[in-house]
Formats: C-alpha cells, structure tokens, sequence
C-alpha cells in the first residue's frame, strides 16, 4: 500500500517461474499511483439537510482505497454513496456500494476507514471509466459543512523481474 504522501511505490514479492529452464523469476513489482476526491457538503451556515447532494461522474478506472470524512464542528453525519455506469444514470439506493459500511460521524469532527479492512471489504471499491458516484445524506446532526475525501488507487502496472539462473 502506497504510504501517506508518496505518489508511487515499489512492493517487492518472491515467486518463482518452473516452466523456465534458463530463467527464474524472482520477484514482481507494481507501481501504485494515488490520486483522490474530495466532495464538499456545505449548509450555508444551517445544519446540513438529508438527501441527494450531488453527483461525480470519475473519468478513469480505478478503486477506492480509503475514505474519509472532515466536519466543521463536532456532530454526526451518515453518508451514502451511490454508484452507476453511465448508461444507468441516476444511481439510486439500490446502488450503494457501501455494503453496509457507510461513512458516519458520530459525535465527533472526522472519520477515517483508515486501516479497517473490514470497512473497506464490504465496499465495492471498483470504478469503472465514467461510472457515476451519488452523494446522500441518510442522517445528520448540528454539522453544517462537511467533505467526503475518496482515496483512488490508479494505473496498476504489473512488470516481472527476471533474474538469469547462472547454475
């Protein structure tokens, strides 16, 4: 997984290719590049109100890695997030892809899916090139302002290392 901040990172792994006489495979490396989303809720000053807030149509294939909420002031909010190929559009509820793990506030300012595989394992973390994400506000209270950061890993390369068995 690309550490916070980096761009790109190399992750080595041993394998090895037995159909290969001369050669051996020692390894593989994949290049993660990161990229991110941030969709913004604002009240005017009031208390944010339920419902559709808007859509974002993603230009590029990718998955969801880690999302995370930041609010203006302590309170909750529960989102959920909609997804829909181009030619579905709208998404409705009946297209979350949080799988019964939406981002929620509760009394507090922030939230993070952070490391919690078990969050992001009931996601459907998959984007596909124009799918549609819909923004909802299934509850919320006292938080007026509040930004729904999406985490995307992007542009996955797969690139064997081969080594020459020299015995």
């Amino acid at each position: 997984m690309p550490a916070q901040g980096e761009g790109r990172q190399r992750v080595q792994a041993l394998t090895e290719d037995p159909t290969d006489m001369r050669f051996a495979t020692v390894g593989f490396s994949v290049d993660f590049q990161t990229s991110g989303m941030n969709f913004i809720i604002d009240g005017g000053g009031s208390v944010i109100t339920t419902g559709v807030k808007g859509d974002v149509l993603i230009p590029f294939g990718t998955r969801i890695l880690a999302a995370y909420l930041l609010a203006d002031q302590s309170g909750s909010i529960k989102l959920d997030i909609w997804k829909a190929v181009y030619n579905n559009y709208p998404p409705t509820d009946a297209d979350t892809i949080t799988g019964g793990q939406e981002p929620e506030i509760s009394s507090t300012d922030k939230w993070s899916s952070g490391e919690d595989n078990a969050i992001m394992a009931a996601w459907d973390r998959d984007i596909k090139f124009l799918d549609t994400l819909r923004i909802n506000v299934d509850s919320v209270t006292t938080i007026t302002r509040v930004t729904l950061a999406l985490v995307f890993i992007n542009d996955i390369e797969f690139t064997p290392v081969r080594e020459r068995v020299t015995s």
